[in-house]
């Protein structure tokens, strides 16, 4: 049974004020399936995955990180500290991490339309929904060109050729979406829809947004904690456990006091 939950630590002395450098995103993830169905995940490191069992641990702590968004330094300052009071067998750890659009490109995961993110620190630390990463366009092909999420070949069909000299055929232009050349077709007046990551200006596919991402509303940051405080709540699977920690560094701190406030 869970019968502490401390609001907000401050985690100075361990964990210093995060450094300038470029943030690396944490390559697993806390992956959830909201109401709609749609796949929601935001990058974390953790010991115990959703879905563990875990009968003899009696402490979870759930790192969050400030602006600097290194949820990577966070988990291994908490790993260190728990390992220094002999304590690290006994304790689950969980660092989220919240990312920002510019991470998001300069991690190259603008591809995976999964992955939450928020447009500025204030929105993450605020728990507000996330950008909805995934933006569908239905336009003329012609439209699609003149705004830069097309362009056109022209070639000859059916043309006499002697060596390099031709003559005759037919001139034919085809259109394809920026970025991933899919086909669009021959004809500039037909009506297209395509679909990007709303990070980017030079991709672009042919179709809807995939059905595990659709076009669905963001996300809030508070959700992803809720969903680990649940998964800690199964008795069934972590039987011991006593105490969970939500801890917070600067706008990590913001964050856990707005989220234990409700």
């Amino acid at each position: 049974m869970i019968k502490q939950l401390a609001s907000a630590i401050g985690l100075v002395g361990l964990i210093a004020s995060s450094s300038s450098y470029a943030v690396q995103a944490a390559s697993d993830y806390l992956r959830i399936t909201d109401e709609n169905g749609k796949i929601q995940k935001t990058p974390w490191v953790t010991n115990t995955p959703i879905g563990s069992t875990n009968t003899t641990a009696e402490r979870a702590v759930i790192a969050i990180h400030s602006i600097g968004q290194d949820a990577i330094w966070y988990y291994d300052g908490i790993e260190e500290a728990a390992q220094l009071a002999g304590e690290l067998n006994n304790t689950m750890l969980y660092s989220l991490q919240f990312l920002r659009g510019s991470e998001i490109l300069n991690n190259n995961l603008q591809s995976d339309l999964e992955i939450k993110y928020w447009a500025n620190h204030d929105g993450w630390k605020n728990g507000e929904p996330s950008v909805n990463n995934c933006a569908e366009n239905t336009s003329t092909v012609g439209e699609h060109e003149s705004a830069g999420r097309a362009y056109s070949e022209t070639t000859t069909e059916g043309g006499t050729c002697w060596g390099t000299f031709c003559w005759g055929g037919t001139e034919v232009t085809t259109w394809y979406a920026t970025g991933s050349d899919d086909e669009l077709g021959t004809d500039s007046s037909s009506s297209v829809t395509l679909f990007n990551n709303s990070l980017t200006s030079d991709w672009f596919e042919a179709g809807n947004c995939p059905d595990n991402v659709g076009t669905n509303p963001g996300y809030s940051s508070y959700a992803f904690v809720d969903v680990v405080m649940k998964e800690l709540l199964d008795e069934t699977r972590y039987p011991n456990l006593k105490q969970v920690v939500v801890a917070g560094h600067s706008a990590g701190g913001q964050f856990v006091n707005r989220y234990a406030a409700g």
